[in-house]
């Protein structure tokens, strides 16, 4: 385990550190509160800190408190009290602190107070790791991985927010696969569902790694592209069409070629008045578009008007 050990008083401080080396913990040592506060937001996580109330600068209860506003249940927290002084335990509990108590400190009780404190971490764990799975499971789109229709919403809203906020553009493709439901009809709804995985999973590859992309609805994928106004997002979508169709998809029932069409619409910037859903209503109006002249077209919409059709 990682401990910190924030304690003014280097004696206290040596006894500490060498008590906690022998147990087999890895320890670092501080002697102010600034410094501790500074090591424990970092990177690197501890999984204890030993924080002395009376830290010059920043005071372990101040130190709890600031610790629970970013990170609620990264590092188990023990107050050092010193009760005389009015360093009331229950105060430090109420600043956020996991444990406290006073000195001087006994070191069976400090190694009791640390195995107690070592299940309360491993069940934080075991509960982040079931949060994390329930919170992919109600965001992930069960056949193809990527983010479902309500995950996908959530994210364009919160990306419309953003390029209103920094003055930038905002693009969104609509992606259809071409007659998918002669690959159903034909192979079966299995293939249908592997041709899904694998065109996604080209979309994916073909886009940026903080573009949003999910299957929105059947056999159509919707991207978010911050920064892309509408000639960027239409490149793009040539791109992520070409990427899809350039090699042949195979899979157990046999080996088939998709193509796909797309529409294409562009928002943000401080401008923008209409709600995320109302641009993607216009890439679902630029997709009818393009598939008016038949398959592998792209419709990209502005301000109401096409600017192109291509095929």
């Amino acid at each position: 385990m990682r401990v910190l050990v924030a304690e003014e008083d280097t004696m206290v401080r040596r006894v500490l550190e060498t008590a906690l080396t022998q147990w087999g913990h890895e320890v670092t040592g501080c002697t102010d509160g600034a410094a501790a506060l500074q090591l424990l937001i970092g990177a690197l996580p501890f999984d204890y800190a030993l924080l002395d109330w009376g830290l010059p600068e920043c005071d372990g209860p101040k130190i709890c408190r600031t610790v629970r506003k970013q990170s609620p249940a990264q590092t188990y927290l023990l107050v050092l009290c010193k009760p005389e002084a009015d360093q009331s335990p229950l105060a430090a509990l109420e600043a956020g602190a996991d444990d406290a108590f006073a000195k001087p400190v006994d070191a069976d009780h400090l190694q009791l107070r640390l195995l107690a404190g070592q299940r309360v971490l491993e069940l934080r764990r075991e509960l982040a790791a079931a949060r994390d799975t329930i919170l992919a499971k109600t965001q992930q789109d069960p056949v193809t991985g990527l983010w479902n229709r309500e995950a996908l919403i959530e994210g364009m809203h919160r990306e419309m927010e953003r390029a209103r906020r920094e003055g930038t553009p905002l693009g969104f493709v609509l992606l259809d696969i071409d007659d998918f439901r002669l690959v159903n009809d034909t192979l079966g709804l299995q293939a249908g569902d592997g041709a899904l995985r694998q065109v996604g999973q080209r979309l994916r590859r073909s886009l940026r790694p903080y573009d949003l992309l999910g299957r929105y609805n059947g056999d159509q994928f919707l991207a978010v592209l911050p920064g892309c106004d509408g000639p960027a997002a239409g490149a793009l979508a040539g791109r992520l069409r070409t990427s899809a169709s350039d090699q042949p998809i195979t899979l157990d029932e046999g080996t088939i070629r998709v193509t796909l069409s797309a529409g294409v619409a562009a928002g943000g910037g401080t401008q923008e008045r209409r709600p995320a859903d109302a641009v993607v209503r216009a890439a679902e109006a630029a997709l009818c578009k393009a598939k008016q002249p038949g398959q592998q077209s792209l419709a990209l919409a502005a301000k109401g008007s096409w600017l192109n059709i291509s095929t």
